[in-house]
């Protein structure tokens, strides 16, 4: 008796992110149907113990997260994440010792060293975008993970200040 609107993925990030990592994982794959189905990696994954499947997602999202059909804005700057990501995640492994991160001199520090730019024809915004553009990335699956203690400005768009990893976030980098 009811009808609800169909669901578009990008408005569901969460899910969409999950997917997303799921399949870079190998635990599901994309069939000719664009449906999902058990990946090579499906019976590994429900093997090992479940305190230690969390580590196997987070690895997944470390070395086969698609950072490409995760930002789907943002023209070239994805490119230039997925140039850049091994360097970029070194620099997000610093985080292990569990210390504060600022998270504006961070990104601004890696935007820097990695060389790193959001193009637009008005460059107004274009800094902000970048940061935005890291913390979307490398630092909001952390967060759907539970990996982090945050803090953020007040305010309604309140925007990520600062951060530091939890003791789970620390036993996972």
């Amino acid at each position: 008796g009811k009808i609800f609107k169909k669901r578009d993925e990008l408005e569901y990030e969460r899910l969409y992110f999950l997917d997303l990592l799921a399949v870079g994982s190998g635990f599901l794959r994309i069939t000719g149907r664009n449906m999902l189905a058990k990946g090579a990696h499906w019976k590994t994954f429900f093997a090992v113990e479940s305190r230690e499947r969390g580590f196997l997602i987070f690895h997944g999202l470390r070395y086969g997260f698609s950072l490409d059909a995760w930002l789907s804005r943002g023209g070239d700057f994805r490119e230039q994440l997925e140039e850049n990501v091994e360097q970029i995640w070194a620099r997000v492994l610093q985080w292990r010792d569990g210390k504060v991160v600022d998270w504006k001199s961070w990104a601004k520090d890696t935007i820097q060293s990695c060389c790193i730019h959001w193009n637009s024809p008005d460059q107004t915004f274009a800094n902000d975008l970048a940061i935005w553009g890291l913390e979307y990335c490398f630092f909001k699956p952390l967060e759907y993970f539970g990996l982090v203690e945050v803090v953020r400005d007040g305010g309604e768009f309140a925007r990520l200040k600062s951060f530091q990893l939890n003791p789970l976030g620390c036993d996972y980098f």
